[in-house]
């Protein structure tokens, strides 16, 4: 259910908040476009929309339709940007490039015929290279002669060429017979899809032309924990939707090597307790192996079974939809490389959470490998803690909080010896006295505190055997021997600048 009462009150909050945080602005903003005409008074409140988040129904009780306007151009001024990035290939006259990561995504090789070249890109009639889409990195790996490959496997060279050495593929090649022993290959560094058609860019593209039988090899560690973290997304969306509501929505996602980030629709950011229970439940669904579906469906026939819920990560322009399914949990259309079943994902762990709009939060997390190393990570920290205040793990927590509540006494009360020290230097400077010595125990950031409360005098030194500082005195700090450098509004001698 969705909790609307709630949403509603929490919506109301964030409504009361703003207007009483702006409300200078607000009022003085419907004082200047009072006599505006709409066209006019849309510019004022599309730039204060812009760049302060303040919204027109706060400011007007009309909003005129040209906001709208100058919004929607925005919009597509924002795509157009993130359009320009893309390379200026033309690759109307190659045909579609057949998908075979969407086949298998365990399938780690092929051989393939090179139909082109473009720049510093290869262009082959199929691929098990997976391209960035969708949010998902994309995969790197080798393009290598097939002679070179079988010779480095079955000579155990491999290794020292950084080749991945994968089972499956020895097996694939164990009859074959070498027939030179010539290296020839390259690395895939990037892999773009253009429209139907798949471009794989290579560190040397006159190494590649030596290529004489293709055989494209990926990094399969790298596909294994993107997929691992793509199929991690679609889980915590799935459950997230289970336990805060119905509201929940996919608003954006990436899915890179290190971690995933995946944006969803919420009224407020999720508590710790709340974290802790999302990723509680996403690794039950985990545990529980269930089997994930990769299929394709006619569009109406997609929306008709499941609704629009499918496009989670926005509406797929193809009339054809590749849909991903988690049973009894999540169904998206979805271009990714994803798993089999969910015991596949190894361990999800939730990194972090934080606010990143209005109604959007953004939820960080890793899986598998990853997600071990993370928590060997923390396991280290917590451990170094624990050794640091002289306590087991379990009392850590106690032993912190007793040391904070320790150093905030001792800060307060060092404050306030700096207040009594500052009432000493103010007698001397009532008996006349402007360049002062003080107890070499001050640090600059005392001396610094000190000092701007004098900064209304004509002059005034404070010094120590490592540090000065001083209000329209330099001078006077050269003659301590200090060298001086002009801070804000005082002056700085450091004892590591001294002649």
């Amino acid at each position: 259910m969705i909790p609307i009462n709630e949403i509603i009150l929490e919506e109301y909050k964030k409504y009361k908040q703003t207007e009483k945080q702006f409300k200078p602005l607000i009022e003085k903003t419907r004082e200047k476009i009072k006599n505006l005409s709409d066209e006019e008074k849309a510019k004022v409140l599309f730039e204060l929309y812009i760049s302060k988040g303040i919204t027109p129904d706060l400011i007007v009780d009309h909003i005129p339709e040209k906001f709208y306007e100058l919004l929607e151009k925005h919009r597509q001024k924002s795509k157009a940007e993130k359009h320009k990035k893309e390379i200026d290939i033309d690759v109307s006259k190659y045909k579609p490039t057949e998908f075979l990561f969407w086949k298998d995504t365990f399938l780690k090789f092929c051989e393939a015929n090179l139909l082109g070249i473009e720049k510093d890109y290869a262009i082959f009639d199929k691929t098990v290279f997976y391209p960035t889409m969708g949010g998902q990195e994309h995969d790197t790996g080798y393009i290598i002669d097939r002679d070179s490959l079988v010779y480095l496997y079955k000579t155990g060279q491999y290794s020292k060429y950084n080749i991945p050495f994968y089972k499956d593929v020895y097996e694939y090649y164990k009859d074959y017979q070498y027939k030179k022993e010539e290296i020839v290959f390259v690395r895939v560094i990037d892999v773009i899809k253009k429209g139907k058609v798949i471009l794989h860019k290579v560190d040397d593209i006159e190494k590649l032309k030596k290529i004489e039988n293709p055989v494209l090899l990926i990094d399969f560690d790298r596909r294994l924990q993107l997929s691992r973290n793509h199929t991690a997304v679609h889980i915590i969306t799935g459950i997230a939707r289970k336990l805060f509501g119905e509201h929940i929505w996919q608003a954006g996602a990436e899915k890179k090597y290190e971690y995933a980030t995946i944006d969803l629709t919420h009224y407020k950011n999720l508590s710790d307790e709340e974290l802790e229970l999302l990723e509680k439940e996403a690794n039950k669904i985990v545990m529980e192996m269930r089997p994930i579906k990769k299929y394709f469906l006619p569009k109406n026939e997609a929306e008709k079974r499941f609704g629009f819920r499918i496009y989670q990560g926005g509406v797929v322009p193809e009339k054809i939809l590749r849909i991903v399914e988690i049973e009894d949990l999540d169904v998206e259309a979805c271009s990714g490389t994803h798993l089999d079943n969910t015991i596949q994902v190894g361990y999800i762990k939730i990194l972090a959470s934080k606010k990143i709009s209005d109604n959007t939060i953004r939820i960080y997390l890793t899986t598998g490998n990853q997600a071990v190393k993370e928590i060997i990570k923390r396991d280290k920290i917590l451990k170094e803690i624990s050794k640091i205040t002289k306590t087991d793990i379990d009392n850590t927590p106690i032993a912190v909080k007793k040391f904070f509540d320790n150093w905030k006494a001792m800060e307060k009360k060092y404050d306030s010896l700096l207040k009594d020290y500052f009432r000493l230097i103010q007698e001397k400077i009532n008996n006349g006295e402007y360049i002062i010595k003080v107890s070499d125990s001050l640090e600059l950031s005392d001396l610094i505190k000190l000092i701007k409360k004098l900064i209304d005098l004509d002059c005034v030194v404070l010094y120590n055997k490592n540090y000065a500082v001083g209000v329209k005195c330099k001078d006077q700090i050269e003659k301590l021997g200090f060298r001086v450098r002009e801070s804000k509004n005082f002056f700085i001698g450091l004892i590591e600048d001294h002649k």
